[in-house]
């Protein structure tokens, strides 16, 4: 008898437990966003179809970041993400989009930043300078990318005409 009792309050716990697996399970689904495969924390408006992902390479001389942004950030809300990499103020920051200075007021998407300009994989270039003393900034330099070597010649491709398999057939 002492058996079935204890079985019969395992049985309970079981089914307490599960009933609280399943409230938690409830409550993930509803949060799990499966168009975007992305965990939403409440707040839908990061979802919103109007804000678009941009991509971008920021590059002063030999640095380079990569992050991502929404068309609607502020250049000024850029310079606080660069600010919280390189430690430098956004006062002693200018951005640069093909050598023209980028306005801290307007947005990423005013400056031409957009889903179909800075993608993941061909994100747009924005240049960064830094101030120098109170009153001038460095002129923006962005150094080239370097080159890859040459490939040796048992990895480039082989002549397109006819291949030793060809020669045999024929």
């Amino acid at each position: 008898m002492a058996d079935r009792g204890r079985t019969s309050s395992a049985k309970k716990r079981v089914t307490a437990a599960h009933a609280k697996t399943s409230g938690i399970l409830e409550d993930w689904l509803e949060r799990f966003d499966f168009r975007s495969a992305a965990w939403d924390s409440g707040r839908s408006q990061r979802n919103s179809h109007s804000e678009m992902d941009v991509f971008l390479m920021i590059r002063r001389h030999k640095t380079t970041i990569f992050t991502d942004a929404k068309e609607s950030t502020t250049v000024y809300e850029l310079k606080r993400i660069v600010e919280g990499i390189l430690k430098r103020a956004p006062e002693d920051q200018r951005l640069y989009k093909d050598d023209m200075l980028l306005e801290d007021s307007k947005t990423l998407g005013d400056c031409g930043f957009t889903n179909q300009t800075a993608r993941p994989q061909a994100p747009a270039t924005v240049g960064l300078a830094f101030r120098i003393n109170d009153d001038a900034f460095e002129p923006l330099r962005i150094e080239p990318f370097s080159s890859p070597p040459e490939l040796p010649d048992v990895m480039k491709p082989q002549d397109s005409g006819s291949t030793a398999n060809e020669q045999a057939v024929q």
